[in-house]
């Protein structure tokens, strides 16, 4: 019978776990619920780092890009860690633990600068990200030295954003053209910031011009002609810099490509006086004949035309004629020599006297001039006595324009600008002075008080216009 009650033990076992069943059925139902509800509640619930913005993660490249120098692998991992929990999430004490860590090992180092730059950008902390990569002493036209030096554009690139936003589209605009090669956002960013950058320029010129500080007006047309040599507003810069500083060949270089922009007659005629001047002669002359036959009567145009015709024609003289009338400083001899060439008749006529220059080797090069013109009388020995001309010394405003003032009795002609001095052996300094201010040799007496040794332009224009006055004498 122990079959049987093996059977029934095995039968009773088989209820016993048949009834167990659905309670642990029911428990891994119970425990399957609560993990299923689990799992949805940490997809939910649980706190994670929050991304980094976008508009903050734009502007952010690995510090390491750009930069050429060899570092210790362990340093560049640091570094490059604490730059993508910077990226990551936002880490700004992470980011700036990893810069710390590096310097204190490697010292100071462009790649741990730019993730210091990089964690303040994030912080918010636009203002120190220029602190931080432009030099205090930058003026117009700042210069990221620190980026530019060592050719890290993701410096550059957080840079002109943290310009940006805080108003300085110079710099911005000025760091975003280090990144735009290596990075889209720069480009944009060039882009964007272009035209602000050339305006807020334009007012930093027009300040230190009125300040009269020319370097830092300079630096900003200079950095202006590096963003936009052909805008307007960098071409009016160029101009009125060049006026600013008085330098007439930048004016004339300026003025020619701004007419096209402004063909006002005033520019027209400013033109045609550098162009005689500083210039070609022969385009000067096609701007005054035009002028002329738009303005016929408009004396400035008609002094101008003559003035024009006048220069042409000594464009046709030899080389070292024209080269006197460059000089800052004429000599003795250099005067004689224009005299020579400048004056009508003076290499043919007959001369009245003989006289001995005393102190002119035979092979001295205006040895002819001088010889010439002191027969003439138009111009005496510097010492009578000695009869020397001192052709090397220089002669002063005085000196030059009492000769040209002399050259109406010379011609056998009258000057009403020059009546006074009729007959007079040494005019006194200051009726030499008056009578070249009558005769429009000067603009003013003032100018020829001054004890400067007399100009080649100066004595050209003095030639010229007392020639004039000739022309016009009865």
């Amino acid at each position: 019978m122990r079959p049987a009650r093996s059977i029934g033990r095995l039968a009773g076992r088989s209820a016993t776990v048949g009834r167990s069943l659905p309670i642990r059925g029911g428990l891994c139902a119970a425990v399957l619920v609560l993990a299923s509800a689990c799992g949805s509640t940490t997809d939910r619930d649980v706190v994670r780092d929050p991304a980094l913005a976008p508009e903050l993660a734009t502007y952010l490249a690995s510090p390491w890009e750009g930069y050429l120098l060899a570092i210790d692998p362990a340093l560049r991992a640091d570094l490059q860690s604490g730059f993508e929990e910077l990226r990551r999430v936002g880490d700004v004490d992470a980011a700036r633990r990893a810069a710390q860590r590096v310097e204190q090992v490697a010292g100071a180092l462009v790649p741990a600068e730019v993730l210091r730059a990089q964690a303040d950008f994030v912080a918010g902390d636009s203002s120190g990200v220029l602190a931080r990569l432009v030099p205090a002493d930058s003026g117009l036209a700042p210069r990221t030295s620190l980026i530019e030096a060592t050719l890290t554009w993701p410096g550059a690139l957080v840079l002109g954003r943290a310009a940006e936003l805080e108003a300085r589209p110079d710099v911005a605009h000025a760091a975003y053209r280090l990144a735009a090669e290596s990075a889209e956002p720069a480009r944009r960013g060039a882009e964007r910031t272009l035209e602000a950058a050339l305006q807020f320029t334009l007012r930093g010129l027009a300040a230190a011009l009125a300040e009269d500080r020319l370097e830092a007006a300079r630096a900003a047309v200079q950095r202006m002609e590096e963003w936009a040599p052909g805008a307007d507003v960098t071409l009016r810069a160029r101009l009125d810099l060049a006026r600013a500083i008085a330098e007439p060949a930048a004016e004339l270089a300026a003025l020619r490509a701004w007419i096209p922009r402004q063909p006002t007659v005033g520019n027209y005629k400013r033109l045609g006086h550098l162009e005689v001047e500083y210039g070609d002669a022969e385009r000067g002359l096609q701007v005054y004949t035009q002028l002329a036959e738009q303005l016929p009567n408009d004396p400035e145009v008609a002094d101008g035309l003559a003035a024009a015709q006048f220069v042409w024609r000594l464009d046709m003289l030899p080389a070292e004629v024209r080269q006197i009338v460059d000089r800052e400083r004429l000599s003795r001899g250099d005067f004689a020599e224009l005299l020579y060439w400048l004056l009508p008749g003076v290499r043919t006529r007959r001369p009245e006297s003989g006289q001995i220059v005393t102190d002119l080797p035979l092979e001295h090069p205006q040895r002819a001039a001088i010889v010439r013109v002191v027969n003439l009388g138009l111009m005496p020995l510097q010492d009578a006595t000695l009869r020397e001309f001192a052709a090397d010394e220089p002669i002063t405003r005085r000196q030059g324009f009492a000769v040209l003032l002399e050259l109406p009795e010379y011609f056998g002609t009258e000057a009403q600008c020059t009546a006074e001095l009729a007959g007079r052996s040494r005019p006194s300094g200051e009726e030499i002075c008056v009578a070249a201010a009558r005769c429009r040799i000067v603009a003013d007496v003032s100018e020829c008080r001054l004890p400067d040794a007399l100009a080649g332009r100066v004595a050209r224009e003095g030639l010229r216009r007392m020639l004039a006055l000739l022309e016009q004498a009865p």
